[in-house]
């Protein structure tokens, strides 16, 4: 009897068991930065506001409770003030004085310890400046690349936290030296990670999506997104950035996206249906993710440009198979009144997103094949001209 029931012991731990639970307590703080952008959207929400307290007490985050307080002028409730005072002073001397045991007893590996356990929690608490200060003092007591990394990508978890871009950019790039001098493939491809994070926020998506892709057969940074998160992310930026033959390659046909794909709405039509030219489908996935790219704290501030892309997107690859084609027939391939459409390109056309242009009174859409071989010659003549003007200047200065 006994050892069934040590049989089913071990069965439950193998199923519960995961080898990532650390990594993804390191990233907790931002299922509460989550839970405070959706509130940003929706400040009536008043389950959603007992939500973040609740988060908010249960981590004792007195300092940024009060910045909560101040962004969303919510009434202090000063019990609560007094208790995280109080519970933190405490916990923040045991921390200092193990610190300074540390320095006066120990050796250099526990003296690193010790203060990325300080630093830990003033970010547990949720207290900026007192965070990246603490991680740069455990940054001087690293003995190891490995130990640099971690606590640089730690201050740029903190910066993503808090939204302080100029802090993460300054992290990731000391997080991608210290890399460059002796990190191993696993924190290389979080960082890799955390910088396409970034350059989403930078609304760079081409860079985004390559380091994305590179990064998901062997994705681990669970302390900064899910893998469904990543891989929805990964798909947007990566609609906008590759050409089609690369999308194909790239992303429908891979088999990390393949397994989680479904588990994810509407984002598999917004891939398959671009690719396979269903216009009509492809445009109704976009209104159908207005919702989920609106709600995310990444991509939220890209909504308007993500959507008028994938409409240019979508347009250029259907007119590129016609020389001309019906105002009729491309509204009814993508879903559309004529008399939308027609403003909606004449906007783009204006503005050279797509080589065309439209015969009103024929009804008729006419594409521009852009003459490449005279732009490149124009190419050329420009550069050759910038070209000899600084041989020139560079002449000047060498007779004088």
């Amino acid at each position: 009897m006994s050892s069934k029931g040590e049989k089913k012991d071990k069965e439950t731990a193998a199923v519960e068991y995961d080898p990532y639970k650390e990594v993804k307590a390191k990233g907790a703080e931002f299922n509460l930065s989550n839970l405070v952008f959706q509130y940003s959207l929706n400040r009536e929400d008043h389950a959603l506001q007992a939500k973040i307290l609740e988060q908010v007490d249960k981590y004792n985050m007195g300092p940024y409770y009060q910045y909560l307080v101040d962004r969303f002028h919510w009434t202090v409730d000063a019990g609560r003030v007094k208790n995280f005072a109080e519970t933190n002073k405490k916990a923040v001397d045991e921390l200092q004085a193990a610190l300074d045991d540390a320095v006066e007893n120990l050796g250099e590996g526990e003296q690193h310890d010790a203060a990325v356990k300080l630093a830990e929690h003033y970010a547990t608490i949720g207290d900026k400046a007192k965070t990246l200060e603490a991680l740069d003092a455990a940054l001087k007591k690293a003995f190891s690349a490995g130990q640099k990394i971690d606590i640089t990508l730690a201050k740029a978890r903190a910066a993503l936290f808090f939204g302080d871009r100029v802090v993460l950019k300054e992290a990731l790039e000391k997080a991608a030296k210290y890399v460059e001098d002796g990190g191993d493939w696993d924190r290389r491809n979080r960082l890799q990670v955390y910088q396409g994070t970034e350059a989403i926020l930078t609304r760079n998506f081409k860079k985004a999506s390559e380091l994305f892709l590179s990064s998901l057969a062997t994705f681990t940074c669970f302390e900064l997104h899910n893998y469904e998160e990543f891989v929805f992310l990964t798909i947007v930026v990566s609609v906008l950035a590759l050409n089609r033959p690369d999308l194909k390659a790239k992303v429908i046909d891979s088999p990390e996206i393949l397994s989680v794909v479904g588990n994810i709405p509407h984002i598999g039509e917004f891939l398959n249906a671009l690719y396979d030219c269903r216009y009509k489908n492809f445009m109704e996935a976009i209104v159908d993710l207005h919702e989920k790219l609106v709600g995310n704290q990444y991509l939220s501030a890209h909504v308007d440009y993500v959507l008028r892309e994938c409409r240019v997107l979508a347009y250029s690859q259907f007119l590129r198979s016609y020389k001309s084609v019906t105002m009729s027939s491309m509204a009814a391939a993508f879903g559309y009144g004529e008399e939308f459409l027609d403003v909606e390109l004449a906007r783009f056309i204006a503005v050279k997103r797509l080589s065309a242009r439209i015969d009103k009174v024929g009804g008729i859409v006419e594409t521009c094949r852009p003459d490449t071989k005279n732009a490149q010659y124009q190419a050329v003549i420009k550069d050759g001209d910038h070209l000899l003007n600084r041989i020139q200047k560079l002449s000047r200065v060498i007779s004088v």
